[in-house]
């Protein structure tokens, strides 16, 4: 996640790339989830699909190893943690990361009342990131961020899977009993 560039926006340009995020997400997730519905993965926007989604979306992504920073001390380089982290995805899996936040992010604003996207608040570590506000004890969810970290925690280890469930747990956790929208039959993908 490139922290600095969000903290160097202005109010207006976080609030357009917010706007953008939502627009090219909208536009385009459909695609991906036609590709899940191929595969027999259920995308029906309940967040009961959300880490079902995000786990077949680990399938589809690659990775590209980077050399190691020469700034960092040897005593760091040399690190069986460092040396498996140095890696970046590759362009078209930055991509499915976005779509994958974005169904994220937009599943719980779906299904829950009094959430709803928004711009981060400066004052914590999200600050101008697009984020899913109105979580229980002012909780904000960064997608892409959650989605990055998730994707790059499997990529290092394929048996961190799991952390995928246990974030959404968390997350509906902080829901704080908020209500769920009562919503009509949902279709599949």
């Amino acid at each position: 996640m490139d922290f600095e560039f969000f903290e160097k926006l202005a109010s207006a340009e976080a609030n357009a790339s917010l706007e953008r995020f939502l627009a090219l997400g909208s536009a385009n997730v459909g695609d991906l989830l036609a590709q899940c519905a191929q595969a027999g993965i259920v995308c029906n926007w309940t967040i009961e699909s959300v880490p079902v989604f995000l786990r077949w979306v680990s399938t589809k992504l690659t990775i590209v190893r980077t050399a190691p920073d020469p700034e960092v001390p040897e005593w760091i380089r040399k690190t069986d943690t460092y040396v498996k982290n140095l890696f970046e995805f590759d362009e078209p899996s930055r991509i499915l990361i976005l779509r994958a936040a974005y169904y994220l992010g937009e599943t719980f604003v779906r299904n829950c009342e009094g959430l709803h996207w928004t711009v981060g608040n400066t004052e914590t570590a999200v600050g101008k990131m697009p984020v899913v506000s109105g979580f229980h004890r002012g909780f904000e969810m960064a997608p892409i961020l959650i989605a990055e970290n998730l994707f790059g925690r499997v990529a290092t280890d394929p048996a961190k899977l799991g952390d995928i469930d246990t974030a959404i747990a968390t997350w509906k956790n902080r829901l704080g009993g908020r209500p769920f929208r009562v919503r009509p039959a949902v279709r599949n993908c």
